[in-house]
């Protein structure tokens, strides 16, 4: 099928080598990133209508994970980190997101005794997902080690659009380890290894310059490289010059 397409494109470079390497293509596979919408997805004020909702006291850092809670995104290695961190630094954990592992993973934090700094909650609205975003001090995207390059989390260019740091769990050698260093936006942790992620986290909790600092530098990555006209007008001049 592959062989007899004009054009085929993915979402990140890893994955346009792997499509190659399976058959002789027409013409070199596309590099076509998720976008975002910037004018949506922008910097504001933490919300404090969340924060409230979610019962999250004064002075707290929070922590967040959004997305699907499958075996593949690793977030009881999250939990783990979480457990090994000391309470007395001000930091929240909130898991927002559906999937087959939710049951077991609140039964775990239970087991990890974390319930006094740990809150699962259902999927913003889409039309609140930036003011839901803003509300995360750090963000966390874990991710298994036999999930590297097989999928790039679409997460991650909204929480860019943001202006939030953010902390993954991937080899260096991966398509997102890579993205977050040409970014400057946040750190990369040895994946399934929660003694890393727990030092990661402790380290942007501890530090509100750097977190502002890689936050800025996600935005302005975003500006560049992922913004809805520009993803597009790289498209559209693609396909003018496949018809002429």
């Amino acid at each position: 099928m592959l062989s007899h397409l004009d054009q085929v494109s993915s979402i990140s470079r890893a994955m346009c080598r792997r499509l190659e390497a399976k058959a002789p293509l027409r013409h070199r596979v596309m590099f076509l990133p998720n976008w975002t919408d910037l004018t949506s997805m922008r910097s504001q004020a933490p919300s404090q209508a969340y924060r409230a909702a979610w019962s999250i006291p004064d002075g707290m850092l929070i922590v967040l994970y959004s997305g699907s809670l499958g075996r593949k995104q690793g977030v009881e290695v999250l939990l783990e980190a979480f457990a090994l961190l000391p309470e007395h630094l001000p930091l929240y954990l909130v898991i927002a997101g559906e999937g087959p592992e939710r049951v077991r993973l609140e039964e775990y934090a239970k087991s990890l005794l974390l319930a006094k700094r740990l809150r699962f909650i259902s999927f913003a609205p889409q039309e609140r997902l930036a003011e839901f975003l803003n509300t995360g001090d750090i963000h966390c995207i874990p991710q298994r080690l036999a999930a590297a390059d097989l999928v790039l989390p679409s997460k991650l260019t909204n929480i860019l659009g943001v202006g939030r740091p953010v902390v993954v769990t991937t080899p260096e050698t991966s398509e997102l380890a890579r993205t977050i260093h040409a970014a400057s936006c946040g750190l990369v942790v040895e994946p399934e290894n929660p003694t890393a992620l727990a030092a990661a986290l402790k380290k942007l909790c501890t530090d509100a310059s750097l977190r502002n600092t890689m936050g800025m530098a996600g935005r302005r990555y975003a500006e560049r490289h992922l913004e809805i006209n520009a993803v597009l007008s790289h498209l559209r001049t693609k396909l003018a010059s496949m018809v002429s």
